[in-house]
């Protein structure tokens, strides 16, 4: 029989909350916290919902596919929300004009005026977050994201 610790019951075997998992998936939280509490309920628009906005804004005409490889969302996620913005008329569903089997996703001209309203504080929000690094230390932070979203895409055991 295994001896029993007095710490068990009180203390994890394993603390991951100083690792840096946890600590990039409590910043995608803090990030998205004004964007649940203040902009979804504004514009009636979910998290996955801006998410496809985002990469359709830089990226007009995508497919469901590329959406969901852009965003890192999975293809039930990505339908959904693109089915949404859809009935909101956000974004229009049209033919790929060489092949005609495949749908592409493009944003109305509504979709873009809620988008460059989000964006524009979205962007002041962010360089008022990074004011205090310097461009050094901002490209830092890009180069190791980068290297770490590599990873994931290429590591399919998680």
């Amino acid at each position: 029989m295994p001896r029993s610790n007095k710490n068990t019951a009180s203390k994890p075997l394993v603390n991951l909350t100083e690792s840096v998992a946890f600590r990039l998936l409590l910043i995608g939280n803090l990030l998205a916290r004004p964007f649940i509490e203040r902009i979804a309920p504004q514009y009636d628009l979910s998290l996955p919902e801006w998410r496809c906005m985002v990469v359709l804004a830089a990226e007009p005409g995508l497919s469901n596919k590329e959406i969901s490889e852009r965003t890192g969302l999975d293809a039930m996620s990505i339908s959904r929300a693109l089915r949404r913005l859809n009935r909101h008329r956000r974004l229009v569903v049209v033919s790929h004009p060489i092949d005609g089997r495949r749908s592409i996703n493009k944003l109305t001209e509504a979709g873009l005026g809620i988008y460059i309203e989000i964006a524009t504080s979205a962007a002041q929000r962010e360089t008022e977050m990074l004011s205090g690094l310097t461009v050094h230390d901002v490209k830092a932070i890009v180069r190791v994201l980068e290297q770490i979203e590599r990873y994931l895409r290429l590591d399919r055991s998680c």
